[in-house]
């Protein structure tokens, strides 16, 4: 298990937080399953589940940034709204 910082920017907020994971992919649904909606702005309720149905879907794997290492992005589209998930590999 590695250490990941997941970063998501969602409307108006920067939301951070770190895990243990094995790759990208689940940092980033474990930042998802963790993440208190009522805390984010401009979040619904369905929100959460329909951001873990579209990773789930293979389409929205994360991607390593070219020119640099250990860093990943996805981003998913809920409604009208962009969420970007930026990950970064922090301690292998």
């Amino acid at each position: 298990m590695n250490l990941y910082t997941v970063v998501l920017e969602f409307r108006l907020g920067t939301y951070i937080n770190q895990f243990y994971t094995k790759d990208p992919m689940s940092a980033c649904v474990e930042f998802i399953q963790q993440l208190e909606v009522k805390t984010v702005f401009g979040m619904e309720g369905d929100y959460k589940q329909r951001m873990l149905d579209d990773l789930n879907d293979g389409d929205h794997n994360p991607v390593p940034l070219r020119g640099l290492s250990h860093v990943w992005y996805t981003s998913i589209m809920i409604d009208d709204h962009l969420a970007e998930f930026k990950i970064v590999l922090t301690s292998p």
